[in-house]
């Protein structure tokens, strides 16, 4: 199955529960935010919590862990920078998170720190005490678990690596579309005249590449009759890989800068392909469309940010 990387992204709510970072939830809200200040680009939110994904996975943080205040922040920083100022106050409106408060007790901070960091033992202990501590010293008597949480962190820190606050990533934008197309091969030129390829570097809100992937149009391209099976169409995604690799050759040869460009794949029509070829049903077959498409990912010569199914 393809991935973002080795490790997920775990978010960190109010109550200290965590969860598996979703950016498309996180991309509603920025719709909603937008279309309550009047604008109707839904690309804006897109790019937005693209941005905020790429920063996450790329933090140095070895535990990548993050609270939502963390990432509300983000994407407040990203939109008042970009010029978007209206929405970025909307967001902030309709995002204030009201926070749990407990209390500074032993077995409670144990059972918290050790979920959310890992330290057992003697550290343990050693941590807890510190907090009760400082809070007492201070007048703390409840707070927020991501206050205790944060707390224990900066205390342990010479014990474990520390976490890194992530923070957007920027890139210069991709050379314009028509410098690339101009330097493609004839087969990549084919592939794109028939739909089954196309690309566009996206806004300044996230500089990357967008590579759309029409797989029903390859299958016709191929005159697949159905059903088929994912063996026959693995064989030929060589085709693709070959198509996506000259267009990542020609954006690197003709951009300033060394630094890699994020590369976001598209299938707009995986759910059609599933249910018209290979005669399953969607979203059921979504986990073994994506396992089909990690041979693709294996023959590219770049890594995929982020791949999208629909």
């Amino acid at each position: 199955m393809i991935k973002l990387s080795n490790h997920s992204v775990m978010i960190i709510n109010p109550d200290a529960s965590r969860q598996e970072f979703e950016s498309d939830e996180l991309q509603t809200r920025i719709i909603k935010s937008c279309l309550a200040a009047g604008i109707k680009e839904a690309w804006i939110a897109e790019d937005i919590s693209l941005a905020v994904e790429y920063a996450l996975h790329s933090s140095d943080s070895e535990n990548r862990v993050f609270a939502v205040s963390e990432i509300n922040s983000m994407v407040v920083k990203i939109l008042q920078e970009t010029g978007y100022p209206e929405v970025a106050e909307k967001f902030k409106f309709e995002n204030v998170i009201s926070e749990l408060e407990i209390m500074p007790d032993s077995s409670l901070l144990s059972e918290l720190i050790s979920r959310h960091i890992g330290l057992t033992g003697n550290k343990l202990d050693n941590v807890v005490s510190q907090i009760q501590s400082a809070t007492e010293k201070l007048g703390i008597e409840s707070a927020s678990p991501f206050l205790f949480v944060e707390l224990a962190r900066l205390y342990s820190k010479k014990a474990l690596p520390s976490i890194q606050k992530a923070q957007p990533v920027h890139h210069s934008p991709p050379p314009a579309k028509e410098k690339i197309t101009s330097a493609l091969k004839t087969e990549t030129l084919s592939l794109i005249s028939d739909g089954i390829l196309s690309f566009s570097g996206s806004s300044r809100l996230f500089p990357s590449i967008k590579i759309h992937f029409s797989i029903v149009k390859f299958a016709k391209h191929l005159r697949l009759e159905t059903p088929v099976t994912e063996l026959s169409v693995i064989p030929s995604f060589h085709i693709i890989a070959e198509g996506m690799n000259d267009i990542l050759k020609s954006l690197e040869k003709q951009k300033d800068e060394k630094t890699p460009v994020p590369v976001y794949l598209f299938v707009p029509d995986m759910s059609s392909f599933a249910v018209e070829y290979l005669c399953s049903e969607w979203p059921a077959s979504r986990r073994d469309c994506r396992e089909m498409l990690s041979y693709l990912e294996e023959i590219l010569e770049f890594p995929l940010f982020k791949v999208k199914l629909k």
